[in-house]
């Protein structure tokens, strides 16, 4: 029954990675503006990073998963 369940579990586990990530990546963004001042070109720059960062983790996130 759960080897049924396994590739849905799989990309329930790779998106909530992909998302866990992102939470990172903002409550850095967001720990850094309460101790420094960040502009908003540099919060621009964060967002962008963020964006490739999920995209780049989850494509790696799958393609690993079929390498094993």
């Amino acid at each position: 029954m759960i080897k049924g369940r396994e590739p849905v579990l799989e990309r329930i586990s790779v998106i909530f990675q992909v998302i866990l990530t992102l939470f990172s990546i903002f409550f850095i963004l967001w720990i850094s503006g309460l101790f420094a001042v960040v502009s908003v070109n540099s919060k621009n720059d964060y967002i962008i990073f963020a964006m490739i960062t999920s995209i780049i983790w989850y494509v790696l996130l799958e393609f690993l998963k079929w390498v094993k």
